[in-house]
């Protein structure tokens, strides 16, 4: 995730680049309206991110997302990549379940409402736009939405997708 200092805007470094100016005019309304910039740290007090942190980064990169009527795939990508750091905390959390069991549950909670959106955002971008989405090919795309049904118990949906992939000549 890569966030300006200066006005807030926060994206994947894949999207963090030049903007339309339509797409500026949003942020500077919806983000920077909002963004009260943090004091500068100096290198040597400078920590690894952890999870909550990243979480946090990734939520503000979302909503910047929204802000700028972003694409379906870009929300569900950073839906999905919320929900991975989700369940990585949660990992990190089972190690010690009875004294984690409030925060797992959340997570738990929180993980499953991210990873249906992502779900749902790709399956909305599938209609609406072309390939590479996200910087993903059709066969990735495929591979990962079948994966993701699958998950969410959708057989229907995962047996679509892994039948484009059976049949594709890639």
């Amino acid at each position: 995730i890569a966030s300006c200092p200066k006005c807030g805007f926060t994206a994947m470094h894949r999207y963090f680049g030049n903007l339309a100016p339509v797409h500026a005019k949003l942020i500077k309304e919806g983000v920077l309206a909002k963004f009260k910039t943090p004091p500068a740290k100096p290198i040597e007090e400078l920590e690894v991110m952890g999870y909550d942190a990243a979480i946090d980064l990734y939520k503000i990169a979302l909503y910047t997302s929204v802000v700028k009527k972003a694409k379906n795939s870009e929300k569900a990508y950073t839906c999905l990549k919320i929900a991975w750091l989700l369940r990585g905390k949660m990992e990190e959390l089972s190690v010690d379940k009875e004294k984690n069991k409030e925060a797992i549950e959340a997570c738990q909670k929180d993980y499953d409402t991210f990873y249906k959106q992502a779900f749902d955002g790709f399956v909305k971008a599938m209609s609406s736009e072309n390939y590479p989405m996200a910087g993903m090919d059709q066969s990735t795309v495929d591979l990962l939405i079948a994966a993701m049904a699958y998950n969410l118990g959708q057989y229907e949906y995962a047996s679509r997708f892994v039948s484009n992939l059976i049949v594709s000549r890639t």
